[in-house]
């Protein structure tokens, strides 16, 4: 068995230097992209919510839903009203959408996010945006949404807060 297998390979390699060069090269290349593939876009971020983040009607802290999105461009983000991403996101953000994510937040917790995007999802001089949404219970005073261009094909480090009237985003070195 162990001699076929031999006999196979010698075979081939014959085959290929008969076919000349350029057809190892195009072999090489391709069995190098499959050995040496792309790393996954990835966001890790410590999210906090601040003991008195989103205060009520009558003041008092409270929890706030938060979208978070991945995104090819952020125009319709920003150009989008709280109430329109609120009611039908995914569908104004469907042609640049990759990765979406929701969840709620209490005053004063702190979070570990990951978001994290497959390497062929994203072409190597693409560009991929993280874009926030907040729901604030008075989103009219409040910075309820931003957004932040990432490394393709890296990871960022982020730390996000969830404040009284507004979130914010810093990317840690």
């Amino acid at each position: 068995m162990k001699r076929s297998l031999v006999g196979l390979v010698a075979l081939l390699l014959s085959t290929l230097v008969q076919l000349g060069c350029s057809t190892a090269d195009v072999l090489g290349a391709h069995v190098l992209k499959g050995i040496l593939k792309d790393d996954p876009t990835i966001v890790q971020a410590t999210v906090k919510a601040t003991a008195d983040v989103n205060p009520d009607a009558r003041d008092r802290p409270s929890p706030i839903k938060v979208r978070f999105y991945l995104l090819k461009n952020v125009k319709v983000l920003q150009n989008a009203s709280y109430y329109d991403l609120k009611d039908q996101d995914r569908e104004l953000l469907a042609d640049d959408l990759l990765l979406y994510e929701e969840q709620v937040f209490k005053p004063g917790s702190v979070v570990q996010l990951e978001l994290k995007l497959p390497p062929e999802e994203t072409l190597e001089d693409a560009q991929v945006f993280l874009g926030i949404v907040a729901g604030y219970w008075r989103v009219d005073q409040a910075i309820w949404q931003l957004s932040r261009e990432i490394e393709v094909h890296d990871t960022t480090e982020m730390e996000i807060t969830l404040g009284q009237t507004g979130v914010t985003a810093t990317v840690v070195d």
